[in-house]
């Protein structure tokens, strides 16, 4: 790293440090550390969320997959896109969870349900998550130290430190300096910051990955793998072991199934204006998602034509290419000695690319990763810290705290996830792929908590029984499946067939048994404030009183909320995942009929759909919602100002749920489920 290198990496870190403490005055009450004062409008939403999604440990994770299949398996897991567009376009759960007013999922089971689940599910969730982010702060310090060039220990007089205490400590610290004072709030505004500057970087980068390697050296490092390993062809990967066309498909079900399910964002869910803008927010983040994905592609590729093309032949550039490629292979050898074959396997590409990046371009990527890394990690500090509170700890008290209580509740839960992880990640060997270890401790919550959100907003006769019930199996199958590995090494199945059997057991459960139990619809007005329970502030002026086609309602998911710019970014989306959709099929058919296309044909499509096409939507995305997200920002300082926190707003709205306001007062008092019988399990039914 280069003096310009830090230099690049200190400024825009400065700018978000001096925003933060300009924002963190702002956070009076419970629900500006929780939700961020529900004031956040589509474009803050959605840019500082996908901040939140996109961190390092994703990146890495991308990494592994990408050296592992290249494009091939990334060809068939085109469908995501689609599938999300149409769940965004329908406000899919997103739209219905906003206007139960809840500030956590768990709230809501016990909205729905009952408090005895909300406090289950809570610290279900909660202990599934904080071993989930356990692994994230030893994974960003090696990321640095490996790409950086960092020794693993330093003396310091008589002591020898170890960097990775050191570092995953530090940029925990940094983490807790966002979260601890303004919550939610602060977060969000300085994760929209850092996306506005990873949004230009994410371009720089790809640009400087262009201008270094020509495209004829890329392909030349993907092309030629045996037989049904192939990184170019999807039609050619029967030979694949671990993220394979399995992996996909039940990739591709749990998106639907574990969709908002999974908390380590949560507080997103909650912080939209209305439900409107909720829904918005999640449509505008289809532009997001298929642009993002342009910078990994590209440095994976560059790596992989550094470790494996033959240089090229070049006066001045043969030498420098072997000497990278041979100091890159030296240095992933050294980490596979040092520290196991997996982490070798973990840091090739972070070590790769660390040989071919230009000063400048060194320092973007290491400010990228470093915002990357804080914006995942003070969303989950945060989500797992307030689960804890909210859904456990509130509920089991049963009384309403002091703001000023409750804030310094929430804050000693954040530090207490905090040193869970720093310690967690220094004694936990990590011994598979980043991706099947987040979906193994994740199918311990999802397994059961799909089934019983998707149909506790959407199945009036869905039951606290069958809650319970799906609860119990399937994260009890998810248990299973992270233990039985460790049990009996020859164990079949590995964390992806064990989370989709839990699912499916999930599923079957909750239908069966509330179908058996249920002896009154449940009042679904109520719960999502509809008709007379309706919340004024979470209604916006209809853009028109013209009744809207039902073809229109069905298939764009129009409302008479949506104005005619709305109507024209859910038409856009539409229109352009179709598009891409469509050009799938097609290829996909004619590769099935007439023959699968030559690695050549095959790359002509790659460096169109996968390179230029997203490098032209990015660059769009960048000026637009740059501009959405400032006049958001604006917004939201203008609201905050005016609010006048009225003392039963103060009291009340902090996530615990109130008799009087939210449910029957017969839900809260319930008792424990006895499962010996469908007949006890009746007791709790709504």
């Amino acid at each position: 790293m280069a003096s310009v290198d830090w230099i690049i990496v200190a400024v825009p870190c400065l700018i978000v440090v001096l925003v933060a403490l300009r924002v963190r005055r702002y956070v009076r009450t419970p629900s500006d550390f929780l939700a961020a004062g529900r004031s956040a409008g589509r474009y803050l939403v959605s840019t500082a969320d996908g901040m939140g999604a996109v961190g390092l440990i994703t990146a890495v994770g991308l990494f592994e997959v990408f050296y592992n299949s290249g494009f091939s398996i990334a060809w068939w897991q085109q469908l995501q896109p689609a599938i999300l567009m149409f769940v965004a376009i329908f406000g899919f759960v997103i739209y219905r969870y906003r206007e139960t007013r809840a500030m956590t999922m768990a709230q809501f089971f016990e909205m729905r349900y009952s408090r005895n689940l909300r406090i289950c599910m809570g610290f279900l969730a909660f202990v599934s998550g904080i071993i989930n982010f356990g692994i994230f702060p030893i994974v960003g310090a090696r990321f640095f130290i490996y790409f950086c060039g960092l020794p693993t220990h330093f003396q310091l007089g008589p002591l020898t430190i170890s960097n990775y205490a050191l570092l995953s400590g530090s940029f925990l610290l940094i983490a807790l300096f966002f979260v601890l004072r303004g919550g939610q709030l602060q977060i969000m505004v300085t994760d929209f910051v850092q996306g506005l500057f990873c949004g230009i970087l994410f371009l720089v980068i790809a640009v400087t990955v262009l201008y270094s390697f020509s495209l004829e050296q890329l392909f030349a490092g993907v092309a030629h793998r045996p037989a049904g390993k192939s990184m170019i062809n999807p039609f050619d990967v029967a030979e694949l072991e671990d993220f394979n066309l399995w992996y996909v498909a039940i990739s591709l079900f749990a998106t639907v199934y574990g969709y908002m399910s999974w908390q380590g964002n949560s507080a997103y869910n909650a912080s939209a204006l209305n439900p409107h803008e909720a829904k918005m927010g999640k449509i505008l983040s289809g532009w997001r998602l298929f642009s993002q994905t342009l910078m990994f592609t590209l440095l994976g590729l560059a790596a992989v034509a550094l470790l494996h093309a033959p240089a090229p032949q070049q006066v001045g550039v043969d030498a420098d290419w072997t000497v990278a490629s041979q100091a890159a292979h030296a240095k992933i050898a050294y980490a596979a000695a040092a520290e196991g074959e997996q982490i070798g396997k973990q840091m090739t590409v972070p070590i790769a690319i660390g040989e071919f990046l230009p000063v400048g371009a060194r320092g973007c990527f290491v400010l990228m990763m470093l915002f990357l890394m804080v914006s995942t990690d003070v969303a989950y500090l945060h989500s797992w810290g307030c689960i804890l509170v909210q859904d456990v700890i509130l509920p089991i008290r049963g009384r309403h705290l002091e703001p000023a209580e409750h804030l310094t509740w929430l804050r000693c839960s954040i530090v207490g996830v905090a040193l869970f992880a720093y310690l967690f990640g220094l004694f936990f060997p990590l011994g598979d792929y980043i991706f099947f270890f987040m979906n193994i401790t994740a199918a311990v919550y999802m397994g059961g908590s799909g089934a019983v959100i998707i149909g506790g907003l959407y199945w009036n006769r869905a039951t606290t029984a069958g809650a319970w019930g799906a609860m119990i199996v399937g994260s009890g199958l998810g248990v299973l499946g992270l233990a039985m590995p460790k049990l009996y090494p020859d164990f079949p199945l590995n964390g992806n067939w064990m989370m989709l059997f839990s699912m499916l057991a999930g599923i079957a459960t909750f239908v069966i048994v509330s179908l058996l139990t249920c002896r009154e619809p449940h009042d679904m007005d109520r719960l999502l404030h509809r008709g007379d329970y309706a919340v004024t502030e979470d209604n916006v002026e209809p853009a028109s009183t013209a009744a809207i086609p039902t073809w229109k309602r069905t298939l764009l998911g129009y409302d008479e909320n949506f104005t005619r710019g709305d109507r024209f970014i859910s038409a856009s989306l539409f229109g352009w995942t179709g598009l891409m959709f469509g050009a799938f099929a097609v290829i996909s058919l004619i590769n099935m009929v007439f023959g699968a296309w030559s690695e050549r044909t095959w790359w002509r499509w790659i460096v169109f759909y996968n390179v230029f096409l997203p490098l032209a939507v990015g660059a769009i995305t960048t000026v637009w919602f740059t501009i959405g997200g400032l006049f958001d920002i604006r917004r939201l300082f203008e609201k905050l100002r005016l609010i006048e926190q009225s003392a039963a707003v103060t009291a009340t709205d902090d996530g615990l749920v109130n008799a009087d306001v939210d449910v029957p007062a017969h839900d809260i008092s319930e008792s424990p489920p006895r499962l010996s019988s469908i007949s006890s399990l009746a007791a709790e039914s709504p």
